[in-house]
């Protein structure tokens, strides 16, 4: 099994919710 792919996916997901936290709502609707 592929953890590598795993881990590293999770981290830019953190990664972009720290970003979003620094930037405009309305610019980050595709949630």
């Amino acid at each position: 099994m592929n953890f590598g792919s795993e881990i590293s996916e999770a981290f830019i997901v953190c990664i972009a919710a720290i970003f979003t936290q620094n930037i405009p709502r309305s610019d980050w609707d595709w949630r």
